[in-house]
């Protein structure tokens, strides 16, 4: 990819090669495939089928980035949902060796007719130390009665990590 830089002041601006070999890793991964949502107040782990950037081959198993550059993390992840025929509360976590990391959103889609779309992000800085910990996305649905499936249509998860190399 590219990104557009400064050139200094009174010229005009230049596209560059983003360089993610110099210390600061990223990945981008996505799931475009439908899927039923399972109701349950405690959270399951979200896959992700396609890896559409992964600069130092840290996001494995469908769901994990392991980064092997010790530093903070940007992370964030997406899902596109449809509730259908009953309120729900959605949680969406980022979860750092297994647990949640502090980093949640919580959705809560009332509507007269319960057939809407709601795009829910949740966003944080994690610290990784480079060789054993690993951040994963997580969903809880929690729909306020019954067991109501919901309707997952797109997600997606990347992290890239901050600061100078």
């Amino acid at each position: 990819g590219q990104v557009l830089t400064s050139t200094g002041a009174g010229s005009p601006p230049a596209f560059e090669t983003i360089n993610t070999n110099s210390g600061l890793p990223c990945f981008f991964a996505t799931n475009e495939s439908t899927s039923n949502w399972p109701a349950s107040a405690t959270p399951s782990r979200l896959d992700f089928s396609t890896t559409r950037e992964d600069s130092a081959t840290d996001f494995s198993e469908t769901a994990k980035f392991l980064p092997t550059t010790a530093g903070y993390y940007y992370v964030w992840c997406q899902v596109t949902m449809r509730f259908l025929d009953a309120a729900h509360a959605m949680q969406l976590y980022i979860y750092k060796n297994g647990s949640a990391s502090g980093a949640m959103t919580y959705t809560n889609g009332r509507n007269s007719d319960y057939h809407n779309w709601v795009n829910q992000t949740v966003h944080g800085i994690v610290q990784c130390n480079g060789s054993s910990d690993y951040i994963e996305a997580y969903l809880a649905n929690i729909p306020d009665s019954g067991t109501t499936t919901l309707q997952i249509q797109h997600r997606n998860f990347g992290a890239f990590r901050l600061g100078a190399t």
